[in-house]
């Protein structure tokens, strides 16, 4: 042995690998770094699959990667040698190392291509997630089937048994002996009779004449019959009976009903029992029925109520606000979705929870107290917070406002009590924000209103020298002038009263910005009639036939009212002028399901291809020679009809007559709002 080892590592007069380098140290060392880490790698790698084999026994074909630990450990020994062969020229041992690896590699290469078809075999982990999910589905799914089946036959079982327990029960009474039979007829327990061939009964227990009722003396005196007992419609039941018990003797029990004294009606279920086939004398065993029917009602009830419930719980999860229900101890028993969005927290956080967990500290204490109220004298749909501010916790510290509705919920383990909690901070920031626009509308009108009399004043004071003026050229030097000088002079005069009465119009439409409107009982009817007895009044000689009969009661501001007719009936007046037989309706009527009321005429009437300027301030459609006006009355109309929620629209027909519609909100919008706002 040492003799062939000496052979293998001697030199036998080869020379040493690093002649062929020629013993250039950089070449050398080259060889030497390079083979000593390829041979601590090779020789590490074994190691970690040694390793991973010895952890994971599961794997398939493990054996593969020792083959390969065996490979790779001889690639390592041959690089090894390639160190050892630069100084010492063992080539026939180096030679033998490269001959165990070619076997090594041989082998191994060819196990690896004969189980590549069992590797590619392997699912990959895509294909393994996917069985994997297909089968958790088809799990989840047997799941469910086997519930509801184990649920299905968990109730026919108990019906099923219900059934078999009466029926045997009554089984076991048919079986019994004449003695026993007596005693029990006697006992009153269920109903027992006799019955001859032709089904008159001959005897039966006070069970049964309680069941049917009639007395002992009446069922002696009158005799009874099975079939005057039987309603019509289920004789059949009888019939097939019968044919049974005379085939066997013994008829199984059935459910039918009997008809009572009284007319009314009792479940029962019987059995018969033949007790002498030549006379065809039989015995009878009647249960009443009615508390299993009364039991069977009440379960429906109950799986309704159940069912009921479920839709319930569907609808408060669905809910848009956050629904929290409590029970008497403030322990929280149902939150939805929506209370898990609103507060932050995870249901099963909440559930069994203390209410008070949604609530800030310093606020825990009153709220203890009002819940003993509320659950003390429930109010159903009542809004919680009495004008206090109601204010809710989240998970991460932070509170919003809270607007929370409360409805008691009567339940069989007691009282509960569902809050219905709606975050109102974005309400809050509109509410904020509407006050400060409306103090700055207030401000831009207190504005408007000062620059409005300023305007006034400062128009009026030229307007009056100019009228007064006039009036003393006509006056003083009238006699000196010629007739075309007196009209321009009386054309002065006149511009300047219509200025001052378009002045007095468009205060008059500022001051319509600033009222405060009211909501009081008005009949237009009775405001129409004082302001064509006014116009009556003015001009006496001019003969209207005004029509308005029935009350026609509204809820909004009289003064405002009043002034709206004042324009409408004015203008109806006004033009209708220049008719012989003039007439002015004032009515209500229906228009796309709503009440609205009109003003219509028969006078002058205007184009409705102009009738988008009606109601423009200054916009006239008939010139100032034909009918007098200042061009604001309709502007003030459609503000005033705002004002109160409504809308006015106008038809007409040139020289025929117009009618002026308008609504009115059973509700006036909120006093201090500007007619600009309520335009919009």
């Amino acid at each position: 042995m040492l003799e062939l080892w000496h052979n293998l590592v001697s030199s036998d007069g080869f020379m040493p690998h690093g002649h062929c380098y020629l013993w250039r140290p950089g070449l050398v060392w080259l060889h030497v770094i390079s083979d000593a880490l390829i041979t601590l790698a090779y020789t590490s790698i074994p190691f970690g699959l040694v390793y991973f084999v010895r952890r994971r026994r599961d794997v398939p074909f493990h054996w593969m990667f020792l083959c390969f630990g065996v490979f790779i450990v001889a690639c390592g020994a041959t690089h090894a040698l390639e160190i050892w062969t630069l100084w010492t020229p063992a080539y026939w041992l180096s030679g033998i190392v490269k001959a165990v690896t070619a076997v090594a590699s041989l082998c191994t290469a060819g196990l690896l291509f004969k189980l590549l078809p069992q590797a590619l075999a392997i699912p990959s982990h895509r294909q393994l997630a996917k069985v994997h999910a297909d089968l958790q589905r088809a799990h989840d799914e047997l799941e469910r089937r086997v519930m509801e089946r184990t649920a299905e036959l968990t109730r026919r079982n108990e019906e099923l048994a219900a059934q078999i327990f009466e029926r045997k029960r009554i089984e076991g009474v048919l079986a019994t002996s004449e003695q026993r039979f007596r005693r029990l007829a006697d006992a009153g327990l269920i109903g027992i009779l006799t019955t001859d061939g032709d089904g008159s009964i001959r005897e039966a227990n006070r069970a049964f004449l309680e069941m049917v009722g009639y007395t002992a003396d009446e069922f002696r005196a009158k005799g009874l019959r099975w079939a005057d007992l039987t309603p019509p419609e289920l004789r059949h039941l009888d019939e097939r009976a019968i044919e049974q018990l005379r085939a066997t003797g013994v008829a199984a029990a059935w459910e039918k009903e009997y008809i009572r004294k009284d007319g009314s009606r009792v479940p029962i279920l019987v059995g018969v029992a033949m007790l002498d086939g030549s006379t065809g004398e039989r015995a009878a065993f009647v249960l009443d029925l009615s508390e299993r029917k009364r039991a069977e009602a009440e379960i429906l009830r109950l799986e309704a109520g159940r069912a009921a419930d479920a839709k319930v719980r569907a609808l408060l999860e669905t809910a848009p606000d956050a629904i929290v229900v409590v029970d008497e101890q403030a322990q929280i028993v149902f939150v939805n979705a929506e209370t898990e969005a609103l507060f932050g927290y995870p249901r099963q956080e909440l559930l069994g929870n203390s209410v008070d967990l949604l609530l800030p500290e310093r606020l825990r204490p009153a709220h203890a107290r009002h819940r003993t109220t509320y659950f003390a004298t429930p109010i159903a749909h009542r809004v919680m917070g009495g004008g206090r501010q109601l204010v809710g916790l989240r998970r991460d510290g932070s509170e919003f406002p809270a607007e929370i509705r409360l409805s008691p919920l009567v339940t069989e383990t007691g009282m509960l009590v569902s809050s219905a909690i709606r975050d109102i901070t974005e309400r809050k920031r509109a509410e904020q924000a509407l006050r400060l626009a409306k103090e700055a509308a207030e401000s831009a009108n207190a504005e408007l209103e000062t620059f409005s009399y300023s305007v006034a004043h400062d128009l009026r004071a030229p307007l009056r020298g100019m009228s007064g003026f006039s009036a003393v050229l006509l006056e003083d030097y009238g006699a000196t002038l010629d007739a075309d000088a007196k009209e321009y002079l009386s054309r002065i005069a006149g511009s300047a009263r219509r200025m001052s009465e378009i002045i007095d119009a468009l205060l008059s439409l500022a001051r319509l910005t600033r009222m405060e409107a009211r909501r009081d009982p008005v009949d237009l009817n009775v405001l129409g009639r004082s302001v064509i007895g006014q116009l009556q009044a003015n001009e006496p000689d001019r003969v209207v036939d005004f029509v308005s009969t029935e009350p026609l009661v509204v809820q909004g501001d009289p003064l405002l009212l009043r002034l709206l007719l004042d324009n409408l009936l004015g203008n109806a007046w006004k033009f209708t002028a220049r008719r012989p037989q003039a007439r002015i309706e004032l009515g209500r009527e229906e228009v796309n399901g709503a009440v609205a009321y009109y003003v219509r005429d028969n006078g002058a009437g205007f184009d409705m291809t102009l009738v988008g300027k009606l109601f423009a301030p200054f916009r006239r459609l008939h010139a100032p020679s034909e009918f007098e006006g200042t061009g604001i009355g309709l502007a003030t109309v459609q503000r005033i009809v705002h004002r109160h929620g409504g809308r006015v629209w106008a038809e007409a027909v040139q020289a025929q007559g117009a009618t002026f519609h308008f609504t009115l909100s059973s509700t006036v919008p909120g006093s201090g709002g500007s007619l600009d706002q309520a335009d919009t």
